[in-house]
């Protein structure tokens, strides 16, 4: 049996441990990155962005921590953000 099939066995197993609902998701970054969550009425400069849609929103959350967040990015996104 390959690595691949292996692999893929082993997702097949775990896959419902892999799947969240977005309440559950929500759940784990609050707690795990101690975000907070903010109304979306803050953002509302975004209400005409072409990237996203701004109705579909449904919750918004900040992390404010220099420290967790310089260990979640990667060197590039530190640069890109300046975060060094």
């Amino acid at each position: 049996m390959s690595n691949y099939e292996k692999l893929y066995k082993r997702y097949l197993y775990k896959k419902n441990e892999l799947s969240f609902t977005k309440e559950q998701v929500i759940e784990k970054i609050l707690k795990k990155f101690k975000a907070e969550e903010f109304s979306k009425t803050e953002i509302l400069d975004l209400v005409n962005d072409d990237q996203l849609e701004y109705g579909k929103i449904f919750k918004c959350l900040k992390i404010e921590n220099p420290q967790l967040l310089s260990n979640i990015f990667s060197s590039e996104e530190k640069n890109i953000t300046k975060m060094n």
